[in-house]
């Protein structure tokens, strides 16, 4: 029988421990909240639920694992979907078409040249995010739209930025052209990774539960956990591991236990501060960031989920609009996502984000109720520097230990929920097997 310790309760650390049990394997989960689910969480009040993190959870394709993931979902407590209409507010203009920014609100001389150098450039990796955008998009598109977008959101420029931050805030594509040609030119390979469609297509099954928000998800999945007497430790710290011949010696808390495996979901800088690595570098930084939440009388004027606002002189980064995840309720509630620096004064600012959303057009009244919610864990803003780190210690661990198995974000495994939670559910099951 093995003893395998999952550190971290998040969505990758309860994909990992279920499947990481078996007949003969004892699994710990180490988490140190006092619930599990990372920014998978959901505050419900009696003006209804508002969730943290992401708030739609997408099958992944992969059989056995979707069929944890989301065998509770059905008709009766779920909505289910298969096209996830988003949309965007650049340059003073709302579009529900597309979550990536359309290039068509600039001004007809910078749009017209941003083409050209779109058509031109390439899709090659550079040294930094800067260098990234621009063999991308160009250099017109970037000083256009991408340079001071980066700086509200992240707190530096592009180019101290490393490439694993293009994903965020659905950077990848953009929109550009009309609808019928770019269809055709997303015939050409190049043009086609960075160049979105004007509107919708269906794609994998998502699901947005109908009561409880998405932490009513988390509480289904830790239900099936407990049920295979999973040891679930929250409210855990880690204070002290060491390597030894049969394993690892953790302490957690006030116990310590001996552990043959470890999967760690965790940033691997923080394993480096417990099993040292020998390198040393700069952690990562973390921008400020709230949440606001606003319910109102009457309908949302949009049918977007969610709406990424790329002007970077509003303080509102990503609207989420819950009636429109919740098609049959009368719910006009949205929540707006907001980053800045460690002293702004995110409380103070709820009656200003509400005036924001009326200038982008998704409502025209005030709330009967809003609040602020600050984000304990914040905002990631890797740098190239730290990327570099990260990655140094990723190979030491998977070079010297063979029972560390590192998942999540700084693995380098994968960006997107569904691709993490495949490494995770991949590479848990190769190793217990």
């Amino acid at each position: 029988m093995k003893k395998i310790l999952v550190v971290g309760g998040g969505i990758v650390g309860i994909t990992s421990a279920y499947f990481a049990k078996n007949n003969e394997n004892k699994v710990i989960l180490a988490e140190l909240s006092d619930s599990l689910g990372g920014l998978l969480k959901s505050t419900c009040n009696e003006y209804g639920c508002f969730d943290y993190g992401t708030h739609i959870a997408t099958k992944t394709g992969v059989k056995e694992l979707d069929d944890f993931l989301f065998s509770d979902f059905n008709e009766n407590n779920s909505y289910k979907f298969n096209i996830g209409r988003s949309g965007n507010f650049y340059k003073g203009k709302l579009s529900d078409i597309s979550p990536f920014v359309n290039t068509n609100h600039l001004d007809i001389s910078d749009y017209q040249q941003g083409c050209s150098e779109l058509e031109l450039a390439n899709n090659k990796v550079g040294e930094n995010l800067k260098e990234t955008l621009i063999n991308r998009y160009g250099d017109t598109f970037y000083q256009c739209i991408f340079k001071d977008f980066i700086y509200k959101n992240f707190g530096c420029d592009a180019q101290y930025l490393a490439n694993e931050c293009l994903p965020f805030f659905d950077m990848p594509r953009i929109l550009a052209f009309d609808k019928e040609l770019s269809r055709q030119k997303k015939l050409n390979k190049v043009l086609d990774e960075k160049i979105g469609f004007h509107g919708f297509t269906a794609g994998v099954d998502k699901f947005y539960p109908k009561k409880g928000g998405i932490g009513h998800w988390i509480k289904n999945l830790e239900a099936k956990l407990l049920n295979l007497n999973i040891d679930i430790k929250t409210k855990s710290s880690i204070t002290q591991i060491e390597a030894n011949s049969a394993g690892f010696l953790v302490h957690i808390n006030d116990e310590i236990l001996q552990v043959d495996e470890l999967v760690w979901t965790l940033s691997s800088g923080l394993l480096n501060r417990f099993i040292d690595t020998g390198f040393s570098g700069i952690k990562p930084s973390f921008r400020k960031m709230a949440i606001y939440d606003f319910v109102f009388e009457k309908p949302l004027k949009t049918d977007s989920y969610y709406i990424n606002v790329y002007d970077s002189h509003l303080l509102s980064n990503r609207i989420t609009c819950y009636q429109n995840l919740q098609s049959t309720s009368e719910f006009y509630a949205c929540s707006v996502e907001v980053l800045n620096e460690d002293y702004f004064d995110f409380e103070s600012k709820i009656k200003y984000i509400e005036q924001e959303l009326i200038k982008i057009g998704i409502t025209e009244e005030g709330s009967k109720y809003s609040q602020c919610r600050i984000v304990k864990e914040g905002f990631p803003s890797l740098t190239v520097d730290t990327s570099s780190y990260l990655k140094k210690i990723n190979s030491f661990y998977e070079e010297n230990f063979s029972n560390i198995t590192l998942l999540g974000r700084s693995s380098d495994k994968g960006f997107f929920m569904s691709e993490l939670l495949v490494s995770a559910y991949h590479e848990v099951k190769k190793e217990h097997r």
